[in-house]
């Protein structure tokens, strides 16, 4: 069988992901994050604060009259790694209908899940007997998934990982069954896949009835790709990855066509997070960053300091929140 255009696109994405997430950059993720930015306790926040009943459709910050952003920049991590940020109060009555609670246990796959910063955290804020499965097609990440979560395995959490494509004809189905989870979870991958369309299907297939599928990515309202060389400045690398299949970001429309074509998915909920204070690499904001916030670093407006060897430019950072249900 001749691969068609797609299943080359796919492939071609599969590679580039595999260079670009080799040891070095995995180990400079895990450090960036824990050390600096603090992303994954904004992503497991955003997580375990997901209510299907009570969501906030907000989809554009433009008109916000307190549009600061959230975290304390005095503090290491902007003060993200308090549990009293990421850990929602499970007591207050406002907080009955959120998905996930430590009483409650799930089967959660949790697709693209690199090294298991934001894995290691959520096992530890649901149910006991519950199964987490992490997939990912980075061997060097998945060691170090293994690592963080060995002491959470020792204590008798479920948590396995498998490296997986999941779109592959040579998908092993023995290893993550479909039918089998209550809830799929997705943490700044999507803008990593090249198919959206088709990984969402694939996705929505592992679901129970009426289980979740929840996608966390960077937020962009920039509707057209744009090309890095446009913005000129030394400062701004070019040796952009091709990892990053879709540049700056998702728009709110992306994932909601992915959402309808999957044909097997209801009660779409998708907003726009409040926007954390992060520090991002110029390397990284050449693939991750808004034109606007480019147009800001082009013209000096940025705050810096330098973390393990490189320059790191203070900005406000807004994720999309997407989540769906299997019919």
């Amino acid at each position: 069988m001749i691969p068609t255009n797609s299943e080359n696109h796919h492939q071609n994405a599969i590679e580039e992901n595999k260079k670009h997430f080799n040891k070095d950059m995995v180990k400079l993720y895990d450090r960036h994050s824990i050390e600096l930015s603090g992303a994954h306790y904004i992503l497991t926040k955003l997580l375990l604060g997901f209510d299907p009943v009570n969501f906030h459709p907000k989809l554009d910050h433009s008109n916000d009259k307190d549009s600061e952003s959230l975290g304390d920049r005095n503090l290491p991590v902007f003060g993200y790694s308090n549990k009293d940020f990421y850990v929602p109060d499970y007591e207050n009555p406002k907080n009955s209908n959120l998905l996930f609670n430590p009483n409650k246990s799930f089967n959660v796959l949790d697709f693209a899940c690199g090294t298991g910063l934001v894995s290691q955290l959520m096992v530890q804020n649901i149910g006991k007997n519950s199964k987490y499965v992490g997939i990912d097609i980075s061997d060097d990440a998945l060691e170090l998934f293994n690592e963080k979560c060995k002491h959470l395995s020792e204590s008798g959490y479920n948590i396995q990982s498998y490296n997986l494509d999941i779109v592959s004809e040579n998908f092993d189905s023995s290893l993550v069954r479909e039918n089998d989870f209550d809830v799929v979870l997705c943490t700044l991958g999507y803008h990593h896949f090249h198919d959206l369309d088709k990984v969402t299907h694939r996705l929505s297939t592992f679901l129970k009835k009426d289980g979740w599928l929840i996608i966390i990515d960077i937020h962009s309202k920039d509707l057209d790709s744009y090309k890095i060389e446009d913005f000129n400045k030394p400062k701004i690398e070019k040796q952009t990855s091709g990892s990053v299949q879709h540049i700056g970001g998702l728009p709110y429309n992306q994932i909601k066509n992915s959402f309808n074509l999957s044909g097997n998915l209801k009660n779409y909920k998708i907003y726009l997070s409040d926007s954390f204070w992060t520090y991002m690499h110029s390397g990284f904001m050449a693939n991750h960053s808004p034109k606007h916030i480019l147009e800001m670093l082009k013209n000096d407006l940025l705050e810096s300091i330098k973390f393990d060897g490189s320059i790191n430019y203070l900005i406000p950072q807004d994720y999309i929140v997407a989540a769906a249900q299997k019919v």
